[in-house]
């Protein structure tokens, strides 16, 4: 989703809510439809703001409940807690032997989503080159890193030598050692552009 997408949506959203306030109104109140409750709502949301014939209070209410959606949707809310948790993990192959393939990295990325999904956190990207691995990730507070890191690289190691793809060492893909970073707000897209530009070979 584009910068100048969500600063529009921002825009409008914050003028919906005062005129929702204004007119006393609750914002959650989507008029037609409930944005919460719609699947693909962007598409139909973003329709429905440019028709001119429909009134300018209701296109201000769908804005309003899409900003709301957007920023819901940026933390995690669970039954006790809620939490913006975000790391940078770097893994590295075994002495940094240059053995990943394009194909060895498609398996990892499986496989770290798979892991991600049975553990209920988030690979919000994913990207390497021929001796390492970037992933951002979004993790409750309820796992530690270390749960995290060894599901992820003991899985992936699993899949690859069943797969039959070279690993630098008889039983390991991955070196023990391992680089874990803290981000979030701006840094995080900076992060997203970085893992994008890999070199994958």
């Amino acid at each position: 989703m584009g910068f100048e997408f969500v600063f529009v949506c921002w825009l409008f959203g914050c003028l919906g809510l005062v005129l929702c306030l204004l007119s006393k109104t609750p914002p959650v109140r989507a008029g037609f439809y409930n944005i919460y409750q719609t699947p693909n709502v962007y598409p139909r949301v973003i329709t429905l703001a440019l028709i001119p014939t429909l009134p300018y209070r209701e296109r201000a209410y769908f804005l309003a409940n899409l900003l709301i959606f957007l920023v819901c949707n940026m933390i995690r809310h669970e039954r006790h807690g809620v939490s913006d948790l975000r790391v940078h993990l770097v893994c590295v192959t075994k002495y940094r032997r240059k053995v990943l393939t394009s194909e060895g990295l498609a398996l990892i990325k499986e496989s770290f989503e798979a892991v991600a999904k049975k553990m209920n956190f988030q690979i919000l990207e994913f990207n390497g080159e021929s001796n390492h691995v970037h992933a951002a990730i979004e993790y409750p507070p309820k796992l530690s890193i270390s749960q995290i890191v060894n599901h992820l690289k003991g899985v992936s190691s699993r899949m690859c030598g069943k797969a039959g793809y070279q690993k630098p060492h008889q039983t390991a893909l991955w070196s023990p050692s391992d680089f874990v970073t803290s981000v979030g707000g701006a840094p995080l897209e900076i992060l997203k552009q970085h893992i994008q530009n890999q070199k994958s070979p």
